[in-house]
């Protein structure tokens, strides 16, 4: 983890390269974050009409590709390796997000039971950086896409049900149970052998 007295444009000069690394990183999730929270918002607002103004700290979101691109700098660096593939950059990133919470809601849960909100849902708001993680780490690593409709309507509906089991553990597991970035890997890459999905085969190139 950086020190928050560092210089970032010091952490830069200490090598060139991280700067585009940086801005590639920061734009990608700026511009997933800033989509997730409209969505979110909009979506709760226009079910139960309440308006929880969901954002996000950009200042945050700095110390969150910071630590990532440093993390992978170093697993690079001391175990001679090749720039790390997007499944190991995907869980750096998740863990970062988890530890430094850049979403927030401007209003305060819980809503009001009247509202019809179900206990997932708040909970799934409440955590919204978890959240926010689960729905990175499907969108990177296992999405849907267009070889799904070779399989099947049955196929489909299994696949759709697993897929929302393994969701739900993995926002308990990073609401309560994360510890390393190296055990978030472990779980996204035993999951890769799964048939419940199609897997990103891009996962596995390097990030360079």
């Amino acid at each position: 983890m950086r020190l928050y007295s560092e210089s970032v444009e010091r952490w830069f000069e200490d090598n060139p390269d991280r700067r585009d690394s940086f801005n590639e990183k920061f734009i990608h999730l700026n511009k997933l974050m800033s989509r997730y929270t409209s969505f979110v918002g909009k979506a709760v607002h226009d079910n139960i009409g309440f308006d929880i103004k969901p954002g996000y700290s950009r200042d945050l979101l700095n110390e969150v590709v910071i630590d990532t691109v440093s993390d992978l700098e170093r697993i690079s660096k001391f175990h001679d390796t090749p720039a790390p593939n997007r499944l190991k950059e995907a869980a750096y990133t998740v863990y970062w997000i988890v530890r430094h919470k850049p979403i927030a809601l401007e209003r305060k849960l819980p809503i009001p039971s009247n509202a019809g909100l179900d206990e997932l849902t708040q909970f799934r708001l409440r955590f919204i950086n978890e959240e926010f993680g689960v729905r990175f780490i499907m969108g990177a690593v296992y999405p849907y896409n267009k070889q799904i409709a070779a399989h099947g309507e049955d196929w489909l509906k299994e696949s759709l049900h697993r897929r929302k089991i393994f969701e739900e553990f993995l926002l308990y597991y990073l609401v309560y149970r994360l510890e390393s970035a190296k055990s978030l890997e472990a779980i996204m890459l035993a999951m890769t052998i799964s048939p419940a999905w199609e897997i990103d085969s891009g996962i596995w190139k390097s990030i360079e």
